[in-house]
């Protein structure tokens, strides 16, 4: 199903394991060099979607930018304003999410409309670079 639709054709995509897959979205993107994407089902039947922008072949980390502080409230706006929520993992990478209970069931159509929106993610992206070296 990843491969069926646009923008899931142009990521290159791998499997880790039988509960996640990673990708690599790399195409029309502004501020970010690319993206990698990882798929997850969760012990608890959730699916997350992580997005995680890079440049210089690296994610963007909390730790290492100019003003964490600034960035910080920064992605508390987004959170309350966009589509997906940002977040950090316990390392400090920055990443964009969205996840789903399947409780009732595989989401298919909302599901492409969250893959489909993962290029959307790159104009937060412009925003973040106000932040970072």
């Amino acid at each position: 199903m990843l491969a069926s639709y646009e923008p899931a054709r142009a990521i290159h995509w791998y499997r880790t394991d039988s509960t996640e897959f990673y990708g690599i979205f790399d195409q029309r993107l502004r501020y970010a060099e690319r993206f990698e994407v990882r798929i997850t089902i969760t012990p608890q039947n959730t699916v997350w979607i992580r997005v995680y922008p890079e440049w210089g072949g690296h994610r963007i980390n909390l730790d290492r930018v100019r003003d964490p502080n600034g960035l910080a409230r920064t992605l508390l706006r987004l959170s309350y304003h966009n589509f997906f929520f940002w977040g950090t993992t316990d390392d400090s990478d920055l990443f964009a999410g969205f996840q789903f209970t399947l409780e009732s069931g595989f989401p298919e159509e909302s599901f492409k409309e969250v893959i489909k929106s993962i290029p959307l993610i790159d104009d937060s992206v412009g925003e973040i670079n106000n932040f970072t070296d």
